[in-house]
């Protein structure tokens, strides 16, 4: 990925690159439902840093040569029963979780399997993440769980079943996350989640958990924004960013600094925000996509192909090439960091919209 901001800068007028550019891995490799290349299947979810989902369909390519995408369709045969996705996460284990209207659902490589969720979740979920020990943090009406695998069992030469801890606010009620971007899980054990009342809470997560989990509220000023505005939250370093208003804050020490054209990011809705494994901040509006390199103090903005805002989706991803991945109103693209790749119907897309 270039690191030249000035290059990075360049607005791109055409969005649709010539077809020598290749495809990123996440829409780059064919899959097939038979048991026996499940093995070799997993290995290729692996790779995958964002695949598109929509009506039960996960989005696989041809060649790299190919111009259009190949699908594999994941449907009610295949054990998906409810066709609107939310969200779909995978875990170390290769294994993908969806999100549905209608319930929780794993993909183990070749079919998709309904999961068991406490009777306090109800049946909606529609936000996920993984921590580092493999967890998964699971946004849902009743409010948030985690699951854990279990442990092995000495004694038995086996391992406990599945457990779920719900996360509770000081007075015993349910903690209510609205989206994935108002979820964040740090390496030591620590998760912090914006509630629907613009409120922030953490908790620490390290160990074995309980059938529940307190949060405490963090002393940081109400979160001020539009109620129909996403707030997303993503940890840099030491600091914590999230959306305020039309721009971004950093919470560091204990203080807030608030990033806005002063410092190249324009007032606009960023929805979505990302942390790059080179330590980049990437933020996504409906029409822009920023960056505020390591160690800079400017963000630079090139235009991006427009995305007809949902609310909640988890449009933003990077891949193992260090390509940046984004949602567009037609489809996928791809940012380079010189130019733009766009996948639509008319590269084999499916007329469904691409939710995660």
């Amino acid at each position: 990925m270039a690191d030249n901001d000035a290059k990075f800068g360049r607005r791109i007028e055409g969005f649709r690159a010539s077809s020598s550019m290749r495809p990123p891995d996440s829409c780059s490799r064919s899959v097939s439902p038979d048991p026996s290349k499940a093995p070799a299947m997993r290995r290729r979810i692996a790779g995958w840093a964002l695949a598109a989902l929509a009506a039960g369909l996960v989005l696989a390519g041809a060649g790299a040569r190919a111009e259009r995408i190949v699908l594999e369709s994941y449907q009610e045969d295949q054990g998906l029963t409810n066709l609107t996705s939310q969200c779909l996460v995978q875990d170390p284990r290769a294994r993908l979780w969806i999100c549905t209207a209608n319930g929780l659902f794993r993909f183990d490589g070749f079919r998709i399997h309904a999961e068991p969720l406490p009777k306090e979740a109800g049946g909606y979920s529609y936000g996920a993440r993984v921590d580092v020990s493999g967890r998964l943090w699971l946004l849902t009406e009743g409010g948030v769980f985690v699951r854990d695998d279990g442990r092995e069992d000495g004694h038995k030469g086996g391992r406990d079943g599945p457990t779920w801890t719900e996360l509770l606010k000081p007075d015993g009620k349910h903690l209510h996350v609205t989206s994935g971007q108002q979820l964040e899980l740090d390496r030591q054990g620590r998760v912090y989640a914006i509630d629907e009342d613009r409120l922030l809470w953490t908790a620490t997560a390290a160990g074995a958990l309980g059938s529940s989990l307190m949060v405490q509220r963090m002393a940081i000023p109400q979160l001020q924004s539009r109620p129909e505005q996403l707030l997303p939250m993503r940890q840099r370093g030491e600091a914590l960013w999230f959306g305020c208003g039309s721009q971004l804050c950093e919470w560091r020490d204990g203080r807030v600094q608030q990033w806005g054209p002063a410092q190249g990011l324009p007032q606009d809705v960023w929805g979505q925000l990302l942390v790059s494994r080179d330590g980049s901040l990437w933020a996504r509006s409906s029409r822009r996509l920023a960056r505020l390199a390591p160690g800079s103090t400017r963000f630079a903005v090139v235009a991006a192909p427009p995305r007809q805002w949902v609310y909640g989706d988890n449009g933003l991803a990077e891949d193992e090439h260090g390509l940046i991945l984004v949602l567009t109103t037609r489809g996928l693209a791809a940012w380079n960091g010189e130019r733009w790749r766009e996948w639509t119907q008319d590269d084999g897309l499916p007329e469904t919209r691409c939710a995660g």
